[in-house]
């Protein structure tokens, strides 16, 4: 009697297992879904995008460096992962040349995923000698993240910057 009951809960441990293993297998491929949505978005319409705005302004004198990361999930210590991102450095012409270690007090648009939420977010900077702020311009989809958007985005950090020209 005693094995028929242990074998029963045992049955209803293992089903119950498995479930719990399906469960989060779908949610991971959510995950890597979105992910690769990003990288292809990365690829095929941000990075193309930024690149040409950022020729145009380098024909203006100023200039730009990209640094991007693909999504890296928790390791060791590390309780967090690392989301996957593409920054635009923007060197202003009437800014000093920039230094090693200086990015973070430069301009910059930044795409980033929160795999989490499955959302993007796009971070601008508008940090020059003269002070500025770094801003969370909001959230999107993958499959908003189009060329006329990334442009928009580009346009309006430009725009609060030359407010800060006199």
């Amino acid at each position: 009697m005693a094995n028929d009951d242990l074998n029963d809960l045992l049955d209803r441990f293992d089903s119950r297992s498995k479930k719990a293993n399906e469960s989060a297998s779908t949610e991971m491929s959510d995950e890597e879904i979105f992910l690769a949505e990003f990288e292809k978005a990365r690829e095929s319409s941000i990075r193309p995008t930024l690149m040409g705005l950022g020729n145009q302004i380098k024909g203006r004198g100023h200039d730009y460096a990209f640094r991007e990361a693909q999504f890296q999930s928790p390791r060791g210590s590390r309780t967090q992962p690392d989301e996957a991102y593409i920054r635009m450095q923007i060197y202003l012409s009437n800014e000093p040349k920039p230094e090693a270690g200086d990015d973070d007090r430069r301009c910059y648009i930044m795409f980033k995923t929160n795999h989490k939420k499955k959302m993007v977010e796009m971070v601008t900077s508008d940090l020059t000698a003269t002070g500025g702020e770094t801003t969370k311009e909001g959230e999107a989809m993958v499959n908003q993240l189009t060329k006329m958007f990334v442009q928009e985005k580009f346009v309006n950090l430009f725009r609060r910057l030359s407010k800060k020209i006199t």
